[in-house]
């Protein structure tokens, strides 16, 4: 009789511990789903972000190279000089010009007030412009792209 009360005291300690291990690692799973699953950069963000490293990584081609203002730089050329490989957030196309000018995203679909056809790009001072496709005059924005 002693040893079935110790079976069974062992079985709802074993018990007690695996349902406390499921208690825990569901709320590591809902507190980590909270923060990694759709509550990311903005796609405007990641869209700015992606035109300054491109931005760094042409000038930095260009010192190393020693090219002028006027070269065309390639998505070849400065692939070496980008830590990985950019993701577009919207589907938008990166396209490089020469090493005086910022790089452009051309947007393929609409993202946030923008429509699709618009172009962003980095002005002198770094913050974001927006020439939309039914525009001639570009729209400012600040540092954040938004």
């Amino acid at each position: 009789m002693a040893g079935q009360n110790m079976n069974d005291r062992n079985r709802l300690t074993w018990i007690s511990a695996v349902g406390g291990v499921l208690v825990v690692l569901g709320l590591l799973f809902s507190v980590f789903r909270v923060n990694y699953v759709g509550n990311g950069p903005s796609k405007s963000t990641v869209i700015a972000n992606n035109l300054r490293q491109l931005y760094g990584a042409m000038q930095q081609w260009g010192l190393d190279h020693r090219q002028p203002d006027s070269v065309i730089v390639t998505e070849e050329d400065v692939a070496p000089y980008l830590r990985h490989p950019l993701k577009p957030a919207a589907g938008e196309r990166y396209v490089l010009k020469t090493l005086s000018e910022s790089p452009e995203a051309h947007l393929t679909q609409d993202v946030s007030e923008w429509p699709a056809g618009s172009v962003l790009r980095l002005n002198t001072n770094g913050d974001f412009e927006v020439v939309s496709p039914n525009r001639t005059n570009a729209a400012k924005h600040g540092r954040s792209g938004q």
